[in-house]
């Protein structure tokens, strides 16, 4: 293996090879015995098995996404010694487990033992977190960490409730999303705006706030992780910016990516079962609205492979309110009709949208007038309860107070609208 390659492989069978250029564009190709398998599939809808030469950019693209970004990547690349331009170098310093069922890197992937977990308790995660903050992946022994985005976090497996690190690029099953010194109260924002959508009925990862130590976090179980007879699988997986073959960069709308219509689209192409995909995709757009949730971009949404190779919409994650920290831009990542400002989206923009999308318009007011009112109900009847399961009343009820008026004038808004 030449220092400019690195090896794929998927489980413990060689998918491709990434190599670098001499601009340091990462070009990958896939493996003859990955294209001869009778079990074969394309990593990405960017990267088909069949047809002229992978482009560069995409396959850059595609590995690029795996990577942290911000000051998390910045963080991470100095404790290294990287470039933080470099990302073929980091990806082969820290491939070992990503987002999804790929392992990069040289050589081949270790063979899973018990062996390669580390037990370690709350307290001395939270010490990680609070001497570390963005380089705890890389400063706990043994961890190759590749997980995308900008917040502070790291892989954990639980086992029979306990906390154990995975060494050498073993499956987490798990991540740990640490406090963060900028935004008060993040991890609590995550558990609550996550468990506010599934009791508004969407499909959301299972998020729980911790205490590690006088430290929270919130504890994330993976959906691309399932137990198959006691043993850890992974499953594959790809971003909306993978799938369209755009660099992390461009994951708002505003800095030249996807529209929620392109995202729509890509919904009704590639999803086995496009028709709940679609309303699926519509009701985390209105619930971003109604969190108050300017964050919600194409790298917040992912395409999931099942064992039986089926492709559904994977579980949302990565949902808060940042209407909660005043800094923080109101435009929405993702445009409604020609909306941006989560103050301003209201019937005439979902008309726009239910165009675009070719959707029933009346129907759509009738999907965000039902879930507004759905939320303000939810949160009238349980902010006592959320108060006492999370154990902080006060960042609850401000929280809840934040979404609660948000969601109240977009029911407001179309109510009026149906009557008028």
């Amino acid at each position: 293996m030449s220092l400019d390659s690195l090896n794929v492989f998927f489980e413990q069978r060689l998918v491709g090879r990434i190599h670098s250029d001499s601009r340091g564009m990462m070009l990958f190709e896939y493996a003859r015995e990955w294209l001869d398998s009778e079990e074969r599939f394309p990593i990405s809808r960017s990267l088909p098995l069949d047809g002229p030469p992978l482009p560069s950019e995409r396959s850059h693209a595609f590995f690029a996404n795996l990577l942290p970004e911000g000051m998390v990547r910045e963080a991470v690349s100095r404790k290294l010694g990287i470039s933080g331009g470099n990302d073929f170098a980091l990806l082969r310093a820290i491939g070992g487990e990503c987002a999804g069922a790929l392992w990069i890197g040289p050589g081949q992937p270790p063979v899973d033992s018990p062996d390669r977990y580390e037990p370690i308790d709350a307290v001395e995660l939270g010490r990680l977190a609070y001497t570390y903050g963005a380089m705890a992946g890389v400063m706990a022994p043994g961890v190759r960490l590749s997980l995308a985005g900008a917040q502070d976090k790291i892989p954990i497996a639980v086992r029979d409730g306990a906390f154990a690190l995975p060494l050498d690029g073993a499956p987490s099953s798990h991540i740990l999303k640490f406090e963060n010194r900028d935004y008060a109260d993040l991890p609590l924002n995550e558990c609550l705006a996550s468990e506010l959508a599934r009791r508004c009925g969407l499909p959301v990862v299972q998020t729980t706030l911790v205490d590690l130590g006088g430290i929270k976090a919130c504890l994330v179980e993976r959906y691309d992780r399932i137990t198959v007879s006691g043993r850890m699988v992974r499953l594959h997986q790809e971003d909306f910016c993978q799938a369209l073959g755009l660099p992390s960069a461009m994951k708002y709308e505003a800095d030249g990516g996807p529209s929620f219509r392109q995202c729509f689209t890509l919904v009704q192409e590639a999803s086995e079962e496009p028709l709940p995909d679609e309303e699926l995709l519509l009701r985390w757009q209105i619930m971003n609205l109604l969190l108050g949730n300017a964050d919600g971009h194409a790298k917040n949404l992912s395409l999931l492979h099942g064992l039986d190779g089926s492709v559904r919409l994977a579980p949302f994650y990565d949902m808060v309110s940042t209407l909660a920290y005043p800094g923080l831009s109101r435009d929405a990542a993702l445009k409604i009709g020609e909306a941006s400002d989560l103050g301003g989206a209201g019937p005439k923009h979902f008309d726009k949208l239910s165009m675009d999308c070719g959707l029933g318009a009346r129907w759509v007011r009738s999907v965000v007038l039902d879930t507004a009112e759905t939320l303000c109900g939810i949160i009238e009847r349980s902010i006592d309860e959320l108060a006492t399961a999370y154990r902080q009343e006060q960042a609850v009820r401000r929280l809840l107070r934040i979404v609660s008026r948000q969601a109240a004038n977009v029911r407001n808004a179309f109510s009026q609208a149906r009557s008028g």
